[in-house]
C-alpha cells in the first residue's frame, strides 16, 4: 500500500465530497443530473471512511517506524491539524464579515475547535483531533506497547461514538471506527498480505466483504453496530480492491496530496456562487468553483501548509 495509491483512492473521495457538497448550493433536478444525485444518496458518509481509515493507518504506521512519534503527536499532528484548520476558519469569518452573512461570538469561537461551522465543514476537524489526542493518550499510557495502545485508543474511540451521538449528528461519529481499523490494519498487514495477497484467497476475501457489506447495507439502520460494520466494511471492500487495482492518475494523485486544503475550502466558492447569486447557471457555477478551489488549495499548501513548522 504506497503512499502514492493511497492519496490516489483519496483523490476520487474528495472528489465526491467536493460534488456532494456542491449539490447543497444548486438545485439539481435535469435528467442527466438523476443518476449523480440518486448515487450521491447512495454513498452518503461512505465517501469519508478512506479518509479515516488511511489517517489511522499512517498514523499506525508512523509510531511503529518513529519510536519518539508518540511524543511528537500533540505537535506534529494535533496542534498542526488545528492551527491549520483555524487558519481556514478566519478566512471563512472574513468572508462572511464582507458578504454580511450573520454569525454570533460562539458560533464563531466553536468553530475554531468544530464543534460549530461558519459555513466550513466541520465534523471531520472535530473527529480526526479527537482521534490524534485518543491515539495519544492511548500510546503514553501504554508505554509503547503497541497492542494495549491499540486497544485503548479503540476503546477511546468507541467511548467517543457512545457520548457524541447525543449532542451531534451521526456525520460525527458515524465513520470514525474507520481510523481504529486503519491502526488495527497497519499493525496486521504484513500477515494479511501473505494469506491473501498473492493467491486465490484474495477472491475469497474480497467477495466476502462485498457481500457483508451488502448486507450490512440492507440493514444498516436496525441498531449502531450494523451501522458501523457498514462503513468498516466498505473500507475492507476499498482496501482489498486496491490490492489487485493499481491506479495511476497525476490528477488523483494531485487531489489526494491537497487533501486537506480542497476538502477545508471547497465551500468558500461554493457560498459566493450562492450569495452573488451565480448559481442559475448550474455547470457554469461548477466549473468557477473547481477552478477557485484549486487556486485556493494550492495557495493554502504554498503559504500556509509549507510556512507552518511546529
Amino acid at each position: 500500500m504506497s503512499r502514492e495509491q493511497t492519496q490516489m483512492i483519496n483523490g476520487i473521495f474528495i472528489i465526491l465530497v467536493f460534488l456532494r457538497h456542491f449539490n447543497q448550493y444548486v438545485q439539481l433536478n435535469a435528467v442527466i443530473e438523476v443518476p449523480f444525485l440518486y448515487l450521491n444518496k447512495i454513498f452518503g458518509q461512505l465517501i469519508v471512511t478512506t479518509f479515516m481509515f488511511y489517517s489511522g493507518y499512517g498514523v499506525m504506521t508512523s509510531i511503529m517506524k518513529e519510536h519518539n512519534y508518540v511524543n511528537r503527536m500533540p505537535r506534529r499532528r494535533i496542534f498542526k491539524t488545528m492551527l491549520l484548520f483555524d487558519i481556514a476558519i478566519c478566512l471563512y469569518v472574513v468572508m462572511n464579515l464582507c458578504l454580511n452573512i450573520e454569525m454570533t461570538w460562539k458560533q464563531i469561537i466553536l468553530s475554531f475547535v468544530g464543534w460549530e461551522g461558519v459555513g466550513n465543514s466541520t465534523w471531520y476537524i472535530l473527529a480526526i483531533l479527537m482521534m490524534y489526542s485518543f491515539t495519544y493518550v492511548g500510546f503514553r499510557i501504554s508505554r509503547n506497547d503497541l497492542i494495549k495502545g491499540l486497544l485503548i485508543t479503540t476503546f477511546f474511540i468507541a467511548g467517543y461514538i457512545l457520548v457524541i451521538r447525543k449532542f451531534k449528528d451521526s456525520q460525527y461519529y458515524n465513520t470514525v471506527l474507520c481510523y481504529a481499523f486503519g491502526l488495527w490494519y497497519a499493525i496486521a498487514k504484513k500477515k494479511i498480505d501473505s494469506k491473501i495477497l498473492y493467491n486465490n484467497n484474495w477472491w475469497i476475501a474480497w467477495g466476502g466483504a462485498a457481500i457483508a457489506f451488502a448486507i450490512c447495507a440492507y440493514c444498516r439502520d436496525v441498531n449502531l453496530i450494523l451501522n458501523q460494520f457498514y462503513y468498516l466494511l466498505f473500507v475492507l471492500v476499498i482496501v482489498l480492491l486496491s490490492m489487485r487495482v493499481k491506479l495511476d492518475s497525476f490528477t488523483l494523485l494531485w487531489c489526494g496530496q491537497n487533501l486537506l486544503g480542497l476538502y477545508i475550502l471547497q465551500r468558500i466558492p461554493m457560498i459566493l456562487c450562492k450569495e452573488w447569486k451565480l448559481t442559475s447557471n448550474i455547470y457554469l457555477s461548477l466549473f468557477a468553483c473547481i477552478i477557485v478551489t484549486i487556486v485556493l488549495a494550492v495557495a493554502f499548501r504554498k503559504y500556509v501548509i509549507g510556512k507552518v513548522r511546529i
